[in-house]
């Protein structure tokens, strides 16, 4: 479970019928991300990696192109890595914000709220782990 993936989601078999899928997948789309919290995480976490990983290229190629950094160009580079840095943190500390979704609760039981996993534990996630909200 996080931004981008979901786990024992609803499906529709080719009778028609809805069933839940007792595995984990991507979402389809941004739309599909469950809560405003998520998908701001999302797109902050991906700016901040964006930004991350310009600054590296740049810095790279200006020492492989024999063009020697100077004081503004490297306090530039190091100031881009700072703010990418603070924005990939913002979409963590966003990211629980949406633990109140039903979705979360559906795994973590219908106490888990903000910053509150209810009976889950968070490394449950960090390992993959699917469902029912024990420690691995």
């Amino acid at each position: 479970m996080s931004s981008f993936r979901r786990c024992n989601y609803p499906q529709i078999n080719l009778d028609g019928q809805s069933y839940i899928a007792l595995t984990c997948g991507r979402y389809s789309s941004f739309n599909d991300i469950p809560t405003i919290w998520w998908q701001l995480s999302t797109v902050l976490v991906g700016t901040g990696c964006v930004l991350s990983v310009y600054a590296a290229v740049r810095a790279v190629l200006s020492l492989c192109l024999a063009n020697v950094l100077d004081k503004d160009s490297v306090r530039t580079l190091g100031l881009t890595q700072l703010i990418a840095g603070f924005i990939i943190c913002t979409g963590g500390v966003v990211y629980p914000l949406g633990w109140d979704h039903l979705e979360v609760q559906e795994v973590c039981g219908y106490l888990s709220y903000p910053f509150q996993l209810g009976k889950s534990f968070i490394q449950l996630f960090f390992w993959g782990g699917g469902g029912g909200g024990g420690k691995i």
